[in-house]
């Protein structure tokens, strides 16, 4: 539902003083909340999950514009799904989570040659993958979507960093024993995942959010600040 958003009031910003309180992952209850010191994810896991709030800590600003929205939705054979949201029939519903105490590699740091010298990257002796945590949630089809469906399964990983005002998700595919990014054949079943559309407002520890939501491949995206 709508919800009315205050001004965001003065705060530091955290890329000129960092912030180095480290990641956490609560849950009391059915409320899941992820938050670094500067800035925190709080979702509910029934009756369907979903976010609830998206939180600049350094003003205080609520980002999130409307509750209850699907996390995501995914195309298979044509038809879109909801993956998420409060409407718990008809899509792809929560399943369970658990939470790593690490993040992911997007990559791996390499050297590379330019007019003849070797340099290395510039963020080598940072911690790599970056320090953080990752909850993963598993959703899979309501019981009354089509049976052809009751195979497939839905992962979102949820990352939160250290010190830095980014929470990316990434989603994947699973059929039988197949595992599959989007955009590919789940045996038989074509999926496409898109992230949840941009419905938050306008935030940050001093200037205005421009992208909410940065997708940075088609099964992936995230809030900044």
């Amino acid at each position: 539902m709508p919800r009315k958003r205050p001004n965001p009031a003065p705060g530091k910003d955290w890329v000129v003083h960092p912030v180095t309180t480290p990641s956490t992952i609560s849950v009391h209850g059915r409320s899941v909340t992820m938050a670094n010191g500067i800035v925190q994810r709080s979702v509910d896991t029934a009756p369907n999950f979903t976010t609830t709030s998206l939180k600049n800590l350094g003003t205080g600003q609520e980002i999130l514009d409307h509750t209850g929205e699907p996390e995501a939705t995914i195309v298979l054979d044509g038809t879109t799904y909801d993956v998420g949201g409060t409407n718990a029939s008809g899509g792809f519903v929560y399943a369970s989570h658990r939470i790593e105490d690490s993040t992911q590699k997007p990559y791996e740091w390499t050297p590379y040659e330019k007019d003849g010298v070797t340099l290395k990257p510039y963020a080598e002796k940072r911690p790599w993958p970056a320090k953080g945590k990752a909850p993963l949630v598993t959703f899979r089809p309501h019981p009354s979507l089509a049976a052809k469906l009751h195979g497939v399964t839905m992962t979102a990983r949820y990352e939160i960093y250290d010190g830095i005002a980014l929470m990316p998700v990434s989603y994947s595919s699973f059929f039988s024993r197949w595992t599959t990014r989007s955009r590919s054949r789940v045996a038989g079943v074509r999926a496409r995942v898109r992230p949840r559309s941009s419905r938050t407002g306008s935030a940050g520890t001093k200037e205005g959010l421009a992208r909410p939501w940065m997708p940075s491949w088609a099964s992936q995206a995230g809030v900044s600040i």
